[in-house]
């Protein structure tokens, strides 16, 4: 069921560059005892976004780990997102969870701020 969803999170990006996200996501889902056979034939990038949505952002040329995230009550939409230093930032916003999601919310302003950079 949709609903208004309110979440913030500190982001900090452990990977940049298609290759090396895909590394860094093959490194994570081994050192968590997945099978190659097993992410390989399903595609690493599905795979990982399966088993790990609530805990990393995935975008075309970043990998994100949320550091306190966490999910608050209340109405009224709304993104506050800052760049706490080259690799991390913070995310609060306020959404309503049928039109979007917080990882769509982070990596579009990510892609933002990579842009003017």
């Amino acid at each position: 069921m949709s609903d208004y969803v309110r979440e913030k999170a500190k982001i900090k990006i452990i990977a940049k560059g298609s290759e090396k996200v895909l590394e860094e996501m093959r490194n994570i889902l081994n050192n968590n005892g997945v099978s190659e056979d097993k992410y390989l034939t399903y595609g690493t990038k599905e795979y990982f976004r399966d088993m790990y949505y609530d805990d990393y952002v995935i975008g075309d040329s970043f990998l994100g780990k949320y550091e306190d995230h966490e999910e608050i009550r209340d109405s009224y939409d709304f993104c506050e997102f800052n760049k706490i230093d080259d690799d991390t930032y913070y995310c609060h916003a306020l959404f309503y969870n049928g039109g979007t999601c917080f990882s769509e919310i982070v990596e579009n302003q990510i892609k933002k701020d990579m842009k003017n950079d």
